[in-house]
């Protein structure tokens, strides 16, 4: 369907992996990424629609190049926020970078 969400790596993945040594280090920088975009509109510990875009759309380049993105990240954010508070807390970004994380796995998977 056009809302799935398929990533393609930008670089080879070992590239990737060198970045952040350790997972620490990698969930400490998306802390700082959500509260960097959180932080926008004033309220910093939600992220709006246009902040999901805008941090999609720089921390995904990938997910920014495909076709449609903008749409297909509304739906996102329309699926993420559980609430309907139209808003995405932490815990609601969490989810989105699990499914992200889902989705570069399976991409692994089907180019062995």
């Amino acid at each position: 369907s056009q809302s799935s969400i398929y990533l393609l790596p930008t670089r080879p993945l070992e590239e990737h992996y060198k970045m952040c040594q350790t997972l620490e280090a990698m969930m400490m920088s998306v802390v700082a990424k959500f509260d960097k975009y959180a932080k926008s509109d004033g309220a910093s510990d939600t992220l709006s629609q246009a902040e999901l875009i805008a941090l999609a759309k720089a921390e995904y380049p990938s997910l920014a190049s495909a076709p449609n993105s903008e749409e297909m990240l509304k739906k996102v954010f329309q699926m993420l926020d559980h609430n309907q508070d139209k808003v995405v807390d932490f815990q609601e970004f969490c989810l989105f970078n699990c499914i992200l994380t889902m989705s570069l796995k399976g991409d692994q998977k089907c180019k062995k």
